[in-house]
């Protein structure tokens, strides 16, 4: 089962395409703290990833801390 719903990828992509709060760039770090965020559930920055490139993002627009 997917940790994330079809409407919760839609709101990480949109949230994906503007800066991080902190003004870097977009980790798999930072991403996996959103899902978090936003399911209540522990995930690891692993995870981030595999969302980052399930919507498509490579580590050209990307940097895995």
């Amino acid at each position: 089962m997917p940790l994330l719903s079809p409407a919760q990828q839609v709101k990480l992509s949109a949230v994906l395409a503007e800066p991080p709060h902190d003004g870097g760039l977009w980790t798999s770090a930072k991403v996996a703290a959103g899902i978090s965020a936003e399911t209540g559930q522990e995930t690891t920055a692993q995870r981030g990833w595999d969302y980052l490139r399930k919507l498509g993002y490579t580590l050209a627009g990307v940097w895995l801390l």
